[in-house]
């Protein structure tokens, strides 16, 4: 869905290894192609967006003995790290679009924490989960090394230009401009 459709995986019996083919439309597929790692990471994505969807769902049913595996009944966050990378805009919006319906369809208690670099993806995030149930962060590192989650209200939380202007004024201060 987010990479190249032709591009298919081989899954071995026991799972334990992966390999690709690239279909040409013909009988003539070229089998146990080298990815890239921008392939690579997308296809390693696919697979936890998978279990994600499963986990998911399984967890929208209410009674925990109506589930058909309660194998993650205990657990509480999903941890997303920027799973943008060697995406194109079109398929960074749609993975935005498809990750805010997932989380948005989540009826359990299940926690979502998303973190990104991309300002394109978090604004589609971010207006994708306008609902005041959905709150949103910018960590932000102190001078003395520290962090804080700073609560971001609008779909723009990169404020280059405050960055640089922080970097202006210490240079002033330290005689390096």
């Amino acid at each position: 869905k987010y990479t190249n459709r032709i591009l298919t995986p081989k899954f071995d019996s026991d799972f334990t290894e992966v390999t690709f083919s690239l279909e040409r439309g013909n009988d003539d597929d070229a089998e146990n192609i080298k990815i890239s790692k921008g392939e690579e990471s997308n296809f390693i994505w696919c697979v936890f967006y998978s279990l994600f969807e499963q986990i998911v769902d399984v967890l929208n049913v209410a009674e925990h003995f109506d589930r058909e595996t309660n194998q993650f009944d205990q657990l509480e966050y999903v941890f997303i790290d920027d799973p943008v990378t060697s995406l194109d805009e079109n398929h960074l919006i749609q993975l935005a679009i498809d990750l805010a319906a997932l989380i948005k369809s989540s009826k359990s208690e299940l926690k979502f924490i998303i973190t990104t670099h991309n300002p394109l993806f978090y604004n589609v995030l971010h207006n994708e989960l306008r609902k005041n149930t959905y709150k949103k962060y910018l960590l932000e590192m102190n001078e003395n090394g520290e962090y804080d989650l700073i609560n971001q209200s609008n779909d723009s939380p990169f404020s280059y230009h405050l960055f640089l202007l922080k970097e202006i004024e210490k240079a002033i201060e330290t005689g390096q401009l």
